[in-house]
């Protein structure tokens, strides 16, 4: 049986809304042969951190 890797990455922001963009596209270019999940924890960020790309 063939095993395929699967790998979970996890990054934590507080106020890094002039950063998470390149850091996603960044993890997409570096994985994009590789299975992967991106799981951003936003630890309340009072500048909008996660709602800059996926609110508009």
């Amino acid at each position: 049986m063939k095993s395929t890797k699967f790998v979970s990455i996890v990054s934590a922001t507080l106020n890094e809304k002039g950063n998470v963009l390149e850091l996603v596209d960044r993890i997409q270019k570096a994985t994009k042969d590789v299975p992967h999940e991106l799981i951003i924890v936003d630890d309340n960020s009072s500048d909008g951190t996660l709602l800059r790309r996926w609110m508009k």
